[in-house]
């Protein structure tokens, strides 16, 4: 879960300075999202992050399932 997050929040981060989001107050949360430069930018970004998050977990996940099975398999 760890990796998937990290990869997630870095591509998200990485295409927010890309595409120039700003962001006018010192702290985050749902009440400065109206003072965001580049907002639509920003949900692409986040959805960007996401899918690749969500990726990476079920990725991992299905190679943990091969490996219980080929074990339940292997004990049986």
């Amino acid at each position: 879960m760890i990796v998937s997050a990290v990869f997630g929040s870095a591509l998200t981060g990485g295409l927010i300075m890309v595409f120039g989001v700003t962001l006018r107050a010192p702290h985050g949360g749902i009440w400065v999202l109206p003072l965001m430069g580049g907002f639509l930018w920003f949900l692409v970004a986040l959805a960007a992050g996401v899918a690749l998050t969500t990726t990476i977990v079920l990725f991992l996940k299905s190679l943990d399932r091969k490996n219980v099975a080929a074990d339940a398999v292997a004990t049986a």
